[in-house]
C-alpha cells in the first residue's frame, strides 16, 4: 500500500506541475490606418537569439492584423511594415515576455509615406518591458529629431556664406563630418533613457543598439556591473559583455609594467606581485566576479592551462571585484579554481588603476612584470605557453 501510494503521490505532482506549467507566446495586435497593400515581417531581432521558430511573413488584406505565436524564450523581435509603393521599411523592435499580452501598434501610412522623419508609431501594452523598449524608441526619436535640426542649422549657416561670399572651408568641414556626429545623439539617447529607468533587459538592448561598448566603454561596464544577476547572465548580457571586450583598448598597457594589485587574499593577505612574477616566467593575471557568467564558464579552461603549465613556470592571480566575500569564497570553491586568489570588494581601485571596461579582463606578465599581452583568448595565451 505504501509503494502505491508514493506512485500515486508523484503522479499527482506531476499533474499538478504539468498544469503549471505554461506556453511563451507573444500576441501582436496591428491596426494600420490609411490602409494601403503593405506586407509586414516579424522575426527575432538578434540572429545569436531564438525567440521565434521562424521569420513569418504576411501580406494582411484588412487594416487590422492579430498575430499570436508561441516563443521559445522571451526577447526582442523585430518587425518591419513594408510598402511596396514606397520601397521601404518601417522598422518596430518588439519586447516579447512571453506573458501573452496583447501589444497594440497603431502605424498611420500617411506618416509613412512622408519623406521627413518617422515618428515610432503607437504601441500599448500591460508588457513593463515593452513600454520601456517604447520609450527607449521614443528618446531616440527626440534625439534623431535634434541632430537633424542642428545638421539643417548647419547647412544653412554654410548656405548664406556661400552667398555672402565668405569663407566657407571650416564650415564645409562642419558640415562634412556632422554624419560623424550621430552615433553622438544615439549614445544620448540610450544614456537618457538608462537614467530614467532601473537598469533590465531593456537598458542591455539599448546599450547595444548605440554601441555603447564601442564609444563609451567605462559606462558601458559600469552598466553591466549594476544589471540585476539574472540579466547580466543571460545571452544578452552576455552579448554586452562581449562588446565590451570587443572594443576595450587591449594594446594600450601592452609594455607596461604591472606593479600592484589591490585586493586581499583568503587569509586577508596583501601581496606584493613582484614577488610571483620573478618566481614565474609567465604569469596570468584575470580580473573577474563570481556574478559574471562569461568569467566563469572560462574558469574549466584556466585550471587546464594552470595544471598543464605550472611547473614549466606557469602562475595564475585571479582578482575578484566581487562586493559580496562569501560570494566569493563559494564561487572560488564550487568551480575549483586554481592559482591565488585576491578580492578587491567592487574593484574600484583595479578597475581604475588598469581601464577595465569589461570582465573577464585580463594580462600575461613576464618575470619582470612587464605585460606582454592584454585580454588575448586563451588560445592565443597557450600558444605562447608551449614556448617555454
Amino acid at each position: 500500500m505504501r509503494i502505491v501510494f508514493l506512485l500515486l503521490t508523484a503522479f499527482l505532482i506531476s499533474c499538478g506541475n504539468k498544469e503549471q506549467k505554461k506556453d511563451l507566446s507573444v500576441v501582436i495586435k496591428l491596426s494600420i490606418k490609411n490602409f494601403e497593400k503593405v506586407s509586414v515581417d516579424l522575426g527575432d531581432r538578434f540572429p545569436d537569439v531564438k525567440v521565434l521558430q521562424s521569420r513569418i511573413r504576411i501580406e494582411p488584406d484588412s487594416a487590422i492584423l492579430i498575430l499570436e505565436r508561441k516563443i521559445a524564450q522571451p526577447g526582442f523581435l523585430d518587425m518591419g511594415i513594408v510598402n511596396p509603393a514606397y520601397k521601404a521599411n518601417w522598422p518596430i523592435i518588439l519586447y516579447a515576455d512571453g506573458s501573452g499580452d496583447t501589444i497594440f501598434i497603431e502605424a498611420d501610412m500617411k506618416t509613412y509615406a512622408r519623406k521627413t522623419l518617422k515618428p515610432y508609431p503607437g504601441i500599448t501594452t500591460n508588457s513593463a518591458l515593452q513600454n520601456e523598449l517604447t520609450l527607449y524608441r521614443n528618446l531616440q526619436d527626440s534625439m534623431r529629431s535634434e541632430y537633424f535640426r542642428q545638421k539643417d542649422s548647419v547647412k544653412n549657416l554654410l548656405i548664406a556664406a556661400i552667398e555672402k561670399g565668405n569663407q566657407i572651408d571650416t564650415l564645409s568641414a562642419v558640415v562634412n563630418d556632422f554624419d560623424k556626429h550621430f552615433k553622438f545623439f544615439q549614445v544620448a539617447a540610450a544614456k537618457n533613457f538608462q537614467k530614467r529607468i532601473n537598469p533590465s533587459v531593456i537598458s542591455v538592448y539599448a546599450a547595444l543598439d548605440a554601441s555603447i561598448a564601442r564609444w563609451e566603454p567605462g559606462y558601458g561596464f559600469e552598466l553591466y556591473k549594476n544589471l540585476p544577476e539574472d540579466v547580466r547572465n543571460s545571452l544578452y548580457g552576455e552579448m554586452l559583455n562581449d562588446e565590451l571586450i570587443k572594443y576595450s583598448a587591449v594594446n594600450e598597457a601592452v609594455g607596461d609594467t604591472l606593479h600592484v594589485l589591490y585586493g586581499e587574499t583568503e587569509n586577508g593577505r596583501k601581496i606584493a606581485p613582484q614577488d610571483i612574477f620573478k618566481g614565474s616566467k609567465y604569469t596570468l593575471v584575470v580580473f573577474w566576479a563570481s556574478w559574471c557568467g562569461s568569467c566563469v564558464k572560462e574558469v574549466p579552461e584556466l585550471n587546464e592551462l594552470y595544471a598543464k603549465y605550472k611547473k614549466k613556470g606557469f602562475s595564475l592571480i585571479a582578482v575578484s571585484i566581487d562586493k559580496d566575500r562569501q560570494k566569493w569564497l563559494n564561487a572560488v570553491e564550487e568551480n575549483n579554481y586554481k592559482g591565488l586568489h585576491l578580492l578587491e570588494k567592487g574593484g574600484e581601485l583595479n578597475i581604475k588603476e588598469y581601464n577595465i571596461f569589461a570582465l573577464p579582463y585580463s594580462f600575461l606578465v613576464d618575470q619582470g612584470g612587464i605585460i606582454a599581452n592584454v585580454n588575448s583568448p586563451l588560445d592565443s595565451i597557450r600558444m605562447k605557453l608551449e614556448k617555454i
